[in-house]
């Protein structure tokens, strides 16, 4: 378990299924003070002992506050910095091995799909499937720890052979199988997300 330092509700993909979505249709403004991340983590570990962070969001890399967040965590000692991210932004090989010489340690990568179809018929966005793997292969590139988490759902269930044969590929030994959360997206258009689990 870890500490969790949430930047953002914001996000640069629209898959269907995230919880983040609201029913009523409100729109994502949250945006976490930088002022509050130092107390917040002192307190976290001091008071409550966790050793390990996990910056997340939304999608926590579009905000211009994540490298000060990788900073504060580093300034208080944190043994593993997590990113929980969707990868786009360490397409980029300068954004990359700036966060791994802020304090970055390991990354947790949402990849949905052995390939583009289906990946970005998740995401909702051209592209994405080709930078997430962009970002993956720069990650491990700079020495930081990667796994990949997919959200297993109507588009991908029947691809998990594929998917887990292309993760391999890239070089990742982890990856995070989860079943749909029922709200947000996955509530709202449930039929699209959901399937047989029989």
């Amino acid at each position: 378990m870890a500490k969790f330092l949430t930047l953002t509700d914001k996000c640069n993909l629209r898959c269907a299924f995230c919880y983040e979505i609201s029913p009523t249709g409100e729109p994502h403004v949250f945006e976490a003070d930088p002022m509050s991340f130092g107390p917040e983590l002192k307190t976290a570990m001091e008071d409550e002992g966790w050793r390990d962070v996990v910056i997340t969001g939304g999608e926590p890399t579009i905000m211009p506050t994540f490298f000060e967040a990788i900073a504060a965590c580093a300034r208080q000692g944190y043994e593993k910095i997590i990113v929980a991210s969707n990868g786009r932004r360490f397409a980029y090989p300068e954004f990359t091995r700036r966060a791994r010489a802020t304090g970055l340690t390991h990354a947790n990568i949402s990849l949905f799909g052995h390939d583009r179809h289906v990946h970005d018929g998740i995401t909702k966005v051209r592209g994405s499937f080709e930078q997430t793997n962009e970002g993956i292969r720069n990650l491990l590139a700079a020495g930081v720890d990667v796994s990949c988490s997919v959200v297993v759902n109507r588009r991908n269930y029947a691809h998990l052979t594929p998917y887990m044969d292309h993760v391999w590929s890239l070089g990742v030994r982890r990856v995070l199988m989860m079943g749909i959360k029922p709200f947000g997206g996955a509530f709202t258009d449930h039929d699209k997300v959901f399937y047989d689990f029989a």
